[in-house]
């Protein structure tokens, strides 16, 4: 199956969809639809289908917040960069200075 797949929102979409829709794996969307998390569609005696805005709003609820703070990973990187040499450090602290060497 290919893991991209075109829907419009009153899609119904079979687990392993809904599954990638919501970010989350197949087992994990599986026990939600178990726990009544999700609401389902029967459409027959053994198919059941999940409507797409019903798995990107699960999606939206179990993300991760995004961060603003930049912070660690400017430390990190700082962190791993090489130690510059003398000459490094008179070009950069020239082109941090407006120009001036210091």
């Amino acid at each position: 199956m290919s893991e991209y797949f075109l829907v419009r929102p009153e899609s119904e979409l079979n687990f392993t969809q809904a599954a990638k829709v919501a970010g989350v794996s197949y087992s994990t969307f599986r026990s939600w639809v178990q726990d009544g998390r999700v609401p389902v569609i029967q459409m027959g005696e053994k198919i059941r289908r999940v409507r797409y805005a019903d798995a990107l709003a699960l999606r939206r609820r179990t993300g991760p917040e995004p961060s603003t703070d930049i912070d660690p990973y400017i430390e990190a990187v700082v962190a791993a960069a090489p130690q510059l040499t003398e000459g490094q450090l008179d070009r950069l602290r020239a082109v941090t200075n407006g120009g001036v060497a210091a």
